[in-house]
């Protein structure tokens, strides 16, 4: 079976992991003292970079929408590895292919997998 492409924003995975950043900040302690002190806060970039070494906004099984090869063209997916700090293996469900995906290339889907 093949899917169609679906719309997604290009920034969706940005934005969405950045959210998360924002929100890990500003809960955990250690981040509230780094942002706190003189020249904080951090850029956004480094926030994002500090939240992917410790969290992982996409867990094995998320369900997601993937970038496709061409600009603009998403596909439907679900996580099967975290194998960096910022990529993930993302099996595309019509194809089964297994691609490598950072977060900027991926955002939640509105659906569960099962």
């Amino acid at each position: 079976m093949t899917l169609p492409p679906w719309s997604a924003s290009e920034d969706a995975g940005v934005k969405y992991v950045g959210e998360l950043a924002q929100a890990w900040a500003l809960l955990e302690p250690m981040q509230r003292w780094v942002d706190a002190a003189p020249g904080g806060p951090r850029p956004p970039e480094a926030l994002v970079q500090d939240f992917l070494q410790r969290e992982d906004p996409y867990p094995v099984g998320t369900a997601v929408f993937a970038a496709r090869w061409r600009p603009g063209q998403w596909g439907i997916g679900v996580i099967t590895a975290r194998v960096d700090d910022d990529e993930w293996a993302v099996e595309f469900l019509d194809h089964k292919d297994i691609v490598f995906r950072d977060h900027a290339e991926l955002c939640p889907a509105l659906w569960t997998a099962g």
